[in-house]
């Protein structure tokens, strides 16, 4: 597992916290680190968290390059998997990889892959949780199942009466007690 943020956290992020900090473009040092574990670990798989968004078709704007470039500027195939963690971005796959802007609880989706590389994310602020189950295999990772699961998120009912109420999407999830020390 190897972790990777923003290049742009230098120009967004409070200065006196990063100055003994280096930024590097993350594609170029993921594609050091990849190769540094290759050759002396020889992991079965390398997965990536990274914190560096999902940009439609790699089109960041005036945003650094994001989770998308990275895996089209890696050797194919090199990262099993890139788990982003960026807030404001959801994205959801229709089977036929074309992105739900829309996405509702519950529909059938699939995570992106570019690359040979499977991109996941689950949207923002914990509303959220991807669940991707993989079985691997004679050196090949194959996509199973995915979903995304709504944590207590809700919805607006209106009956037909006029009133409305906003309902869960699914069973309440629990607070865990010991979570909350945290």
């Amino acid at each position: 597992m190897i972790g990777l943020t923003t290049d742009d956290t230098a120009k967004i992020g409070n200065p006196e916290y990063f100055t003994d900090i280096e930024f590097r473009k993350p594609a170029e040092e993921a594609k050091l680190v990849i190769q540094e574990l290759q050759q002396n670990e020889k992991p079965d798989v390398i997965l990536a968290t990274t914190h560096m968004g999902h940009y439609d078709n790699g089109n960041h704007g005036s945003n650094a390059p994001g989770d998308v470039e990275m895996a089209r500027s890696l050797p194919a195939g090199s990262l099993a998997m890139i788990v982003g963690v960026t807030r404001r971005i959801r994205y959801a796959w229709r089977r036929k990889i074309k992105k739900q802007v829309d996405y509702v609880p519950g529909t059938p989706c699939a995570p992106d892959r570019q690359n040979g590389i499977w991109i996941v994310q689950a949207h923002e602020w914990g509303k959220y949780v991807g669940r991707a189950d993989f079985e691997f295999r004679n050196g090949e990772m194959k996509l199973v199942h995915y979903q995304l699961i709504p944590v207590n998120l809700k919805k607006k009912v209106t009956y037909d009466n006029g009133q409305s109420e906003r309902v869960l999407y699914t069973p309440q999830i629990a607070e865990n007690p010991q979570m909350s020390r945290c």
